[in-house]
C-alpha cells in the first residue's frame, strides 16, 4: 500500500547537461522502470491521475512511511 506518492518535475532536465547525461546514461534501466510501472495499477493510477505522461518518468523512490516519491523529467511541451 502506498499512503502518499509525491511528484517532483526536474526542472529543465533537458537543458541541463548533468541530467540529461545522466538519463541518456541510464535510459535502459529507466524503461524498465517505466514498464514495471505500467505493470502496478497503484502506481500507474498515481502517474495517471496527475497527467504525468510515463515517458517523463526517470526515477522512484520509496520511503519507509509506504510513500513513494517520483521523479519526472519537465519537458518543455512546445518540444
Amino acid at each position: 500500500n502506498l499512503d502518499k506518492v509525491e511528484i517532483i518535475f526536474v526542472p529543465d532536465a533537458d537543458g541541463e547537461a548533468a541530467v540529461s547525461e545522466k538519463i541518456a546514461e541510464f535510459e535502459p534501466e529507466i524503461a524498465e522502470l517505466r514498464q514495471e510501472i505500467e505493470g502496478s495499477a497503484m502506481l500507474y493510477h498515481a502517474i495517471d491521475s496527475r497527467s504525468v505522461l510515463m515517458r517523463d518518468v526517470v526515477a522512484i523512490e520509496f520511503d519507509d512511511a509506504n510513500g513513494a516519491t517520483i521523479f519526472v523529467n519537465s519537458r518543455d511541451p512546445q518540444q
